[in-house]
């Protein structure tokens, strides 16, 4: 509703406004980070999986036997490489189950989130894996990549 008079104030001048202070907190402040997915939360599980900031969940060390079988079963695990495969699924076509496409949109991924490329050829492998995974159990031939 507009005001008749454009000059007069919106709240009047000779009201008392109280004095405003800081108070103190006299107990520590958590500075804690934490991470959870939007399907824990929408689940109602969002306080078991709420995961610390921390490099050890972001970048996992692979213990040395198994460096030479990379899989996604010890593919580093956390938000970071959870939201990372997310991207790749996110802007991936289809219907270009080509290597070299395959290679290209995870290695974009990869460079931005910083992970190594030695684990692209796990990764592709478990694309091609979902792209062709039957979607109807009595349809084999209705997959992902059609």
């Amino acid at each position: 509703m507009p005001f008749k008079d454009k000059n007069q104030p919106v709240f009047s001048l000779s009201e008392q406004k109280a004095d405003l202070s800081c108070r103190d907190i006299d107990k520590p402040v958590k500075r804690e980070l934490r991470f959870t997915s939007f399907s824990s939360i929408i689940s109602g599980r969002h306080h078991e999986s709420d995961l610390p900031e921390s490099d050890e969940f972001f970048h996992e060390a692979v213990d040395e036997n198994m460096k030479e079988n990379l899989s996604i079963f010890n593919f580093p695990a956390g938000a970071v490489p959870g939201t990372m495969l997310h991207e790749v699924l996110e802007h991936l076509d289809f219907s270009a189950t080509e290597d070299a496409y395959i290679d290209r949109l995870i290695r974009d991924k990869f460079i931005h989130y910083g992970f190594e490329e030695k684990w692209i050829p796990c990764v592709r492998k478990m694309i091609k894996n979902l792209l062709s995974s039957a979607l109807d159990p009595e349809d084999e031939d209705l997959c992902l990549d059609q």
